[in-house]
């Protein structure tokens, strides 16, 4: 008779299920009937997934006892032999075997480090699942337009089942069991909510019958999120039918890809969506999203039949697939002739390295290496002191050149996207005029056009920084009309000039041209008085050279042109200044130097201008007194007055002495031979007796006439006659 020949663990669980049941349970691990097995060691129990003739789910939990050995075996299964199922018994077959799954009493220092760690407990296994996603491949009515249903399922007898259960009722209907079945039951309609479009809605119910989701309408990549964490989490995603085969979903993107080799027609470019290891086929698989962000394919298996295509696996794409895209990986491949290939190289290549991973699959199809687009300014200067700025990305595709607008691909190209966001910050200021509202934010614009202040403000400060900047290009295009703009920093040279000797109607005006020079080169009035005026920053001039207009020179200047005008309109170009303005005077001679007859006049009221007078002219010996020193100061300024032919004002109180001052100057005129006329004193009535007592007492040897009445009217005058000459009346102050 035949013996079993067991191990120590084998001989346990035949002790506890029966020979009979042993030997079937036996037979089904040895076939690899189970698949997908959990276990949680600190209760005793667990679930696998029941492949081969019969399918489904089975769950098994034992009792131990006090001496560690299995006193019992019980659990249930779904498939066909529930009464006299060994699927159970093989479960705990399957865990006595293994070291990892075996029964015990977790050790201490085990689960302090998993605690430690942040690890699950290592008894702390899946347990049962209370409920599943299933994923139904649906044949759009026979057209071989696949899609992809979702549904929530629960175990039945005979594997997963739809009965007591739906997308509506799911969060109303349905008690979870556990916390676990709670977390499987939010990541469930947190899919239903992406599939609608919108958040969560608990009244869901009352307005919605959804009793199916389709894979390929969910719009947002976050789904790909969820259905991983699903997976984690252990929520089985298994495929409809009794078979309930399950579904993986891949840890690694997919990639759209163009496989490129060579025929005898030229070269053959075939867009594919590849994953770690395979590429899929177009016919088996069904595109998630518009434009696509996922990818759903399914291959026979070992356990194949017409009811079960295969696994079905699941993958987010590495980026976003057009619709031309999409309908291109179905179309036949591209053959581009050997005599057009130059062309695509130039024009299509760039592109579609962009948009896709191009794989040669053999030598004789290798493509030239792209280096990295380099983000480029190109700057060409134009006539009137403008200038052009354009931006664009510039790669090298072997020995030539290719040239992408400014924005091609920033969104999907993390480099790019960081080099247009450091020089967009660099020239953000409002001032510049360079970006444009944009969501988010602000953006650079491709073309611009810039001049004054600006353009140069971009040449000084920005461009040298731009330079500077990795993964970015300066290209400045020669123009052999227009100059290059250099900063001059010497500093401006004014001059003033006579226009015309005389001025007709104007006795008392100069017309002064006014020059000035910066480097050498002269700088044109009206220009300059209008940047001046607006507060411009800076001023070019014809040859490209450019200084900066905030200097104390030309605020000084500004100043004065200023006040020049408010006092006497002047004709272009002109600075007309009085010649008793002598604040004014001594402001020209401060900033420049004045040339010409105005220059004589100008040292005049430099004279003027003095806080002492630069002689002391001696008093008269015709005069007749001695004066006290400030008689003696008043005198000496009326000489200089006199002497620079000035007018002037001296005042003074009553009973002081000014008409012995005045007496003392007309002395000194006469004396100096300068007296070419009489000397005319014109003074109230009551007074004029006064002047000529005056007179005759401090400078007897003057001849005085009074005046007192004319003799047309014969009404009284104020006037007394000296020998002199003729006085000045316009004058400043004293």
């Amino acid at each position: 008779m035949a013996r079993l020949v067991l191990t120590g663990d084998e001989a346990a669980v035949c002790e506890a299920v029966g020979v009979k049941a042993f030997v079937q349970a036996r037979s089904l691990v040895a076939r690899g009937d189970l698949v997908d097995v959990g276990w949680d060691r600190q209760a005793g129990r667990g679930q696998a997934v029941v492949r081969g003739e019969t399918t489904g789910w089975v769950t098994a939990s034992v009792v131990i006892g006090a001496d560690g050995a299995i006193k019992s075996v019980s659990g249930t299964c779904t498939c066909d032999s529930a009464l006299g199922c060994a699927h159970p018994a093989a479960l705990v077959l399957i865990v006595y075997r293994s070291d990892i799954l075996r029964p015990g009493a977790t050790p201490s220092w085990e689960l302090a480090l998993a605690a430690l760690v942040g690890a699950d407990s290592p008894s702390g296994g899946l347990g049962s699942p209370d409920l599943a996603l299933q994923f139904d491949l649906e044949d759009d009515e026979g057209r071989s337009e696949w899609r992809i249903g979702l549904r929530p399922v629960v175990p039945g007898k005979k594997g997963w089942i739809r009965s007591g259960i739906s997308w509506p009722t799911l969060d109303y209907a349905y008690t979870p069991g556990s916390p676990r079945a709670q977390h499987h039951v939010d990541l469930l309609l947190e899919l239903l909510s992406l599939a609608d479009g919108e958040e969560h809605d608990p009244y869901r119910y009352y307005r919605s019958g959804q009793r199916v989701v389709y894979l390929d309408e969910f719009r947002s990549r976050r789904v790909w999120d969820v259905l991983a964490e699903a997976q984690e989490a252990g929520l089985p995603m298994v495929q409809s039918g009794r078979a309930a085969s399950l579904v993986r979903v891949a840890a690694q993107p997919v990639r759209f890809s163009v496989h490129a080799d060579r025929v005898d027609a030229g070269l053959r470019l075939r867009p594919v969506l590849a994953g770690s290891a395979e590429v899929i086929d177009p016919d088996s698989s069904v595109l998630v999203g518009r434009p696509a962000h996922g990818v759903a394919w399914w291959g026979t298996t070992e356990h194949a039949s017409s009811k079960d295509p295969g696994t079905l696996r699941l993958a987010p794409l590495a980026r976003p697939v057009s619709a031309q895209a999409m309908e291109a990986l179905a179309a036949p491949a591209i053959v581009v002739p050997a005599a057009d290939e130059s062309r695509f190289l130039r024009q299509y290549y760039p592109e579609l390295v962009h948009r896709a991973d191009v794989v040669p699959l053999d030598e004789s199809a290798a493509l030239p290496d792209i280096r990295p687009a380099t983000l480029t300014l190109s700057v060409q200067r134009l006539p009137g002191h403008r200038m052009s700025l354009t931006w664009g990305w510039v790669s090298v595709i072997g020995t030539e050149t290719h040239s992408e607008p400014l924005h091609a691909g920033a969104g999907q190209n993390g480099d790019r996207a960081g080099t247009l966001r450091r020089a967009t910050e660099m020239l953000a200021e409002p001032a510049y005029g360079l970006t444009e509202p944009f969501p988010g934010g602000r953006r650079l614009l491709s073309h611009a056009v810039v001049a004054g202040d600006v353009m140069l403000r971009l040449v000084r400060d920005v461009l040298p920084k731009l330079v500077e900047t990795d993964a970015l290009d300066l290209v400045v295009k020669p123009d052999e009309d227009v100059p290059e703009y250099v900063e001059e920093e010497t500093a401006p040279v004014v001059s003033f000039a006579s226009v015309a000797e005389n001025i007709s109607g104007h006795q008392d005006w100069f017309d002064l041209s006014v020059r000035v020079t910066v480097g050498g080169e002269d700088v044109g009035f009206e220009d300059l008085f209008v940047g001046l005026a607006v507060e411009q920053e800076f001023m070019i001039l014809p040859s490209g050279r450019y200084f900066r207009l905030d200097q104390a020179e030309f605020r000084q200047l500004r100043n004065l042109i200023a006040e020049a005008r408010e006092l006497e309109d002047a004709p272009a170009g002109v600075l007309r200044v009085g010649r008793f303005q002598a604040g004014l005077w001594q402001e020209l001679s401060e900033l420049g130097e004045v040339t010409g007859q105005a220059a004589a006049w100008q040292e005049s009221v430099r004279a003027l201008s003095a806080t002492e007078t630069s002689s002391a002219d001696a008093l008269p010996k015709g005069l007749v007194a001695t004066l006290r020193p400030y008689q003696s100061e008043g005198f000496q300024w009326l000489a200089a007055l006199y002497r620079h032919e000035l007018g002037g004002v001296l005042a003074d109180d009553m009973g002081l002495g000014k008409t012995l001052q005045a007496l003392a100057l007309i002395c000194h005129a006469v004396e100096q031979s300068r007296a070419e006329a009489p000397f005319l004193v014109v003074a109230p009535a009551s007074v004029v007796s006064n002047w000529a007592h005056e007179a005759s007492r401090f400078a007897p040897k003057l001849r005085v006439h009074s005046i007192v009445q004319t003799g047309a009217s014969g009404r009284r005058s104020s006037a007394c006659s000296v020998t002199c000459r003729r006085t000045v009346s316009r004058s400043s102050a004293r």
